[in-house]
């Protein structure tokens, strides 16, 4: 019996991995993405609900920035195929 639940164990374990997409490098996910995503936005709908949005202020100008520089590098990523590099072998 505890040779079975082992199995089941490490049958669930193998499963619930997947691959990130930028790194490449592997990823243990208990819960699902979609469930994680709509989570998420879920959660962002009421802290904008309980919260004031700033707009022409430093920071909301060095938030927005960031973010475009985030956005930037990510489609850099993708385009050049520079997660290729990144990869590591273990």
């Amino acid at each position: 019996m505890r040779k079975f639940l082992s199995l089941v164990l490490l049958i669930i374990i193998i499963i619930s991995c997947s691959t990130v997409p930028i790194t490449g490098r592997k990823s243990f996910n208990i819960i699902p993405t979609e469930t994680i995503n709509s989570m998420s936005f879920q959660e962002y709908g009421n802290f904008l609900k309980s919260n004031k949005v700033i707009y022409k202020t430093r920071q909301a100008d060095l938030v927005r920035r960031v973010g475009k520089n985030i956005q930037k590098a990510v489609v850099f990523f993708q385009t050049f195929k520079v997660s290729e590099t990144l990869k590591v072998s273990y």
